[in-house]
């Protein structure tokens, strides 16, 4: 994000040229409610809204406080510019949102005496903009204020916080001139009488005024309005007059250069220099000191903002005097502003031009697709949506722009369809076969794998990738843009398939780009890449950092962007908190997806639907684990998504293994789990998280039929598998499941040492959940592992680890029993079912518990009858079965 000062973030008016107007002041101090946080200066364009906030910005200064400034433009609709822009303002005055934390919770914790002002606010108005600022001012402490100036009246977002009490409202009433007030500003300059006609026609019009006192000081004759003074007239009317009498007193060579320049929204002298086609810019901008402050002059860098009335007339009247004038130097303002790079503002001028065709032609000069890596997929939509439709298909560079965003935000698109018929367009119609033309077919072809990936089970995008890469790499060294375009898409194909080595060097690539200014916009992505790798090794407090990075540089950018990152930020947290274990946030991270914009992207709907029914099984909330993974596989079946669907299943043919083994054995010949084992041997074409769920189904299903040596093999070709591919996490997860089997009370030296290597690993990552997962039978294991070693290496880590491993296990345990038996059984049935799951006698239950064996004895009857068995082993299956243990 950038951080440097713009012209945007500093006050745009010198109140030094300006009347003060402590009245106007008092009344936005006063004006009930007092309790309010925010004040809404809302009134017609000219009547001083930016000058009274720059003066009440002023007195605050004076007062102790700082304040910071924000010029809203048509881009701030987007709240993802917005917040950026918002974000740009506060780091002016040495604030900056905290990593992990929003807009408002940053805003939240200033201490010090704060005053934000956001002026043209009517450039910024929309729904999620202003759900954005109220969330703000919900929690802005009592020393934080904020005053918004807008030529619209506040919207129904607004008028909620009204009527909480925390908003007033300052309308054109309070900002007209009084009489005195005008007689104060005129009164030098014209007789009393004169002075109290104007403010009769005028109504105290502030800007009509200041039109008039600059007339009258130009000139040695009376300003004569010819108005009876019995009626008013219209403000347009009014403007109009005192415009034309203000230019006829200027020289011709200034009123020529305000003519001219007026298409400009800030006028510096080289871009006076291209519309004129003059040198002679300096100067007159200089001159533009003279009509303050209509004119707003920055001396420091010379460049200077016209009144957008005054800009308006000026426009009118050229365009009267010069029909095609005004298009004419919209057009040298575009091709000055394409040629600097400014992009939007240049199409902009174009559009005002009425020549959309050269508002096209800069938009795929400046690289169509590739904008996307440099400009961001936010500010490159805002581009293309200056374009009618039609125009954009009839392109097939713009066409190509838009099948890119539509693949990126994951929103419904025919894009298969579309592509082809760009391509039989491209090859039937002999289009100019264009350098720029065929990398954009590349590119585009390459973006759309990505959706094609997610309608197969199976799909290698190897072939693909590399023919595409070896086109585009003659232009890169030219354009670097092309392959920030091309490497993204790489680096989405190995997180999912692997392997995750290539994928680090890919992003360090990727990196390199970003230092050469081909990844300006999309940096936020780059933690997120090293986030996904470090998960994927199972280095979680690494990918945790990552994340917080990404947080702190573009906090708000997540809150606004929920198709894409925003989704990847809550998938990865969510399930790096699920592997330490924290099933409470691992829960709240991947319920955030429930409540986000539905997209397809199967890491998305994987977190959604399985990941987040993992938290709920092993919380004992098994309904709700088997609903979820019902509903991904009807999502799946409805939409065409065979990796979710099969995901889902493998995923709940687990959960039947370890609740009802019978039923999970029919279920597993139903679902071809033999066939599918097999298959998932295919590396890099099947989605990891597929193959791990099919390794995971087939393991325990093995188990619980009692095929241990099965079971032993699925556990050591999955890690052979994820060993290849770079899956460290997984890898490990594997080696549990195999140590678990190869584990005897009376180990060998091997197997004791390939524990102890597995232990000292895991607590330096800090993995839990693997060990949690394999249940009491691991707890049986470490048990016996630091029975065998004694007392005397208490001290030594890993046998701290297994310590907390074992405690971690019994308390999860514990919790999923207690969760789903609470309803059937007392609390000491709850416990004594506890201990029934782990196969303990009768003696040994009584001696965990400190109870008698005989109350033993009567609670396991208890148990029997509410179970409807009549021994321990039913009681165990049929606990299972219900979902109790």
């Amino acid at each position: 994000m950038k951080t440097t000062a713009t012209p945007r973030t500093v006050r745009s008016v010198h109140v030094e040229d300006a009347l003060w107007r402590q009245r106007v002041i008092d009344k936005l101090l006063s004006t009930p409610p007092r309790s309010a946080r925010l004040t809404f200066l809302s009134a017609p364009a000219g009547y001083g809204k930016s000058t009274t906030m720059a003066q009440f910005a002023q007195q605050a200064r004076d007062g102790g406080k700082q304040a910071a400034w924000l010029s809203c433009d048509e881009r701030d609709v987007d709240p993802v510019l917005f917040s950026e822009s918002f974000t740009a303002a506060l780091k002016r005055c040495g604030i900056a949102p905290a990593a992990g934390a929003s807009l408002a919770n940053s805003l939240a914790a200033v201490e010090a005496p704060l005053m934000i002002c956001i002026d043209d606010f009517e450039q910024a108005a929309g729904p999620d903009v202003e759900q954005l600022l109220s969330q703000m001012l919900q929690t802005l402490p009592h020393n934080v204020s904020m005053v918004i100036a807008s030529r619209k009246p506040p919207s129904h977002q607004f008028t909620r916080l009204q009527l909480a009490g925390q908003l007033r409202i300052v309308d054109a009433e309070t900002l007209r001139f009084t009489p005195a007030e005008a007689e104060e500003l005129l009164g030098s300059s014209m007789p009393g009488a004169a002075v109290a006609q104007i403010s009769h026609y005028t109504d105290g019009w502030p800007f009509a005024l200041q039109l008039a006192r600059l007339r009258a000081e130009s000139s040695e004759h009376q300003l004569e309005p010819g108005i009876e003074a019995s009626g008013k007239i219209p403000r347009r009317q009014i403007f109009d007059y005192l415009a034309h009498e203000v230019l006829s007193t200027i020289g011709a060579p200034l009123r020529d250069f305000m003519l001219e320049v007026a298409v400009l929204d800030v006028i510096d002298a080289d871009a006076a220099n291209a519309v004129r086609g003059k040198d002679d810019s300096l100067a007159l901008i200089r001159q533009l000191c003279n009509i303050r402050p209509i004119a707003v002059v920055e001396e420091s860098s010379w460049s200077a903002r016209l009144h957008p009335l005054l800009r308006d007339y000026l426009i009118d009247t050229l365009e009267l005097q010069s029909p095609g004038r005004v298009s004419f130097l919209h057009q040298r303002a575009a091709a000055h502003l394409a040629a600097l790079g400014n992009v939007h503002t240049a199409m902009k001028h174009a559009v005002d031009a009425g020549r959309l065709e050269l508002a096209a032609d800069i938009m795929e000069d400046a690289g169509a697709i590739r904008l996307v890596a440099n400009e961001g997929v936010v500010r490159t939509r805002l581009m293309l949506r200056l374009l009618p439709e039609g125009l954009v298909r009839k392109r097939p560079r713009l066409h190509m722009v838009q099948l890119v965003l539509c693949l990126i935000e994951g929103e419904p698109s025919p894009f298969e369809a579309d592509f082809e018929r760009i391509e039989y367009l491209a090859r039937e119609e002999a289009w100019q076969a264009t350098p720029a033309l065929t990398y954009d077919l590349e590119m585009t072809r390459c973006m759309v794998l990505m959706q094609q990936s997610e309608h197969v089970e199976q799909l290698s995008p190897w072939s693909v990738l590399t023919q595409a890469k070896g086109i585009v790499r003659s232009g890169a060294l030219d354009d670097p843009r092309l392959m920030a375009i091309i490497l993204p898409v790489e680096i989405y194909f190995l997180h999912r398939l692997g392997p995750i080595e290539r994928c680090d060097r890919r992003i360090d690539e990727v990196v390199a780009l970003g230092e050469r200014g081909a990844y300006t916009h999309n940096s936020p992505w780059i933690p997120m890449y090293y986030a996904r790798s470090a998960l994927a090794k199972g280095r979680l407090a690494e990918a945790e950092r990552m994340i917080s990075q990404s947080l702190q540089r573009d906090a708000n950018f997540l809150r606004f962007n929920q198709d894409s990152l925003a989704q990847l930020v809550n998938s990865v947290l969510g399930q790096t908190a699920y592997l330490r274990g924290d099933i409470d946030q691992a829960t709240l991270h991947l319920s955030e997806l429930m409540r986000a914009n539905t997209t397809f992207r199967f890491e998305v709907c994987y977190a959604r639907y399985v990941a987040l029914a993992r938290c709920h099984f092993v919380r004992g909330e098994v309904q709700r684990a088997f609903d979820l993974l019902n509903d991904a596989r009807t999502l799946a079946i409805e939409e065409s998504l065979p990796p979710l669907n099969l995901a889902a299943s493998m995923a709940y043919l687990e959960f039947q293994c370890l609740q009802n083994p019978a039923e999970a054995a029919l279920l597993a010949g139903e679902m071809e789990l033999e066939q599918r084992w097999q298959w998932s041997g295919q590396d890099l074409a099947i989605a990891w998280q597929v193959v791990e769920n099919i390794a995971r189904a087939r393991y325990f299903c093995m188990l619980a039929a009692g095929r241990l040596d099965e079971a032993r093999e699925t556990a050591l070709a999955f890690k052979a598998r994820a060993h290849r591919l770079g899956f460290r996490a997984s890898e490990l997860m594997a080696d549990a499941m195999h140590l678990q089997l190869q584990y005897t009370e009376l180990p060998n030296r091997a197997q004791a040492k390939a524990l102890e290597a597995l232990l000292a690993e895991t607590h330096e990552l800090g993995l839990v959940q693997p060990f949690v997962e394999l249940g009491t039978r691991m707890m049986t294991v470490l048990g016996s592992w630091l029975a065998q070693r004694g007392h005397d290496d208490d001290a030594a880590p890993s046998v701290k680890w297994a310590t907390t491993l074992i405690g971690r296990i019994n308390d999860a345990h514990r919790e999923r029993t207690q969760s789903v038996a609470s309803k059937l059984f007392t609390p000491r049935e709850v416990d004594v079912l506890y201990e029934l799951s782990k196969s303990s006698t009768t003696k040994a239950i009584a001696r965990n518990l400190t109870l008698s064996p005989e109350t033993i004895k009567h609670h396991l009857k208890a148990i029997f009858a509410k179970l409807g068995v009549g021994n321990r082993e039913d009681a165990i299956r049929a606990a299972r079965v219900r979902g109790l243990i």
